[in-house]
């Protein structure tokens, strides 16, 4: 894909849902991971106040996603931060990273939490280049993956 594309960050809809949907679906494959774990909704888990989740569209395909779930009134988790293989390494990962970033400030967060698997070797690089650290999770019922 060229990179020099036109690229738009928006709030999911419910048209982009089903696609959406696909792009999560198409990572947990990628990974390894059982997709039984993939969420049937993904408005339904980024919906409470708080909450954002946004889709990268480059020339109208969707390419990317990720979200802001609210932990509480300081603190929300960074999750299904993903973009598809085609446009990994061309820029667009920091980008959709500082866009995430800015509106937890606006939303007034004072925390970002990730949701990183252990083995995602990239994905950990990726965050360590964003000056983010590794941390001592605490359970927390709207992050299920925090339950040791």
């Amino acid at each position: 894909m060229d990179s020099k594309k036109s690229i738009l960050f928006e709030v999911l809809t419910p048209k982009d849902e089903q696609r959406v949907h696909d792009l999560c679906r198409d990572i947990y494959l990628e990974m390894g991971w059982p997709v039984e774990l993939l969420e049937p909704s993904i408005s339904e888990v980024f919906g409470q106040s708080g909450d954002v989740f946004l889709v990268v569209k480059q020339n109208g395909e969707i390419v990317g996603c990720g979200g802001l779930q609210r932990l509480s009134k300081e603190k929300a988790l960074m999750k299904k931060f993903y973009l598809v293989t085609e446009v990994r390494g061309t820029g667009l990962a920091p980008r959709l990273f500082s866009d995430l970033v800015n509106r937890a400030r606006a939303m007034e967060y004072s925390s970002l939490v990730l949701d990183v698997a252990s083995n995602n070797a990239r994905a950990i690089r990726f965050y360590q280049k964003q000056n983010m650290q590794e941390f001592a999770v605490s359970p927390h019922p709207r992050w299920a993956e925090s339950t040791p």
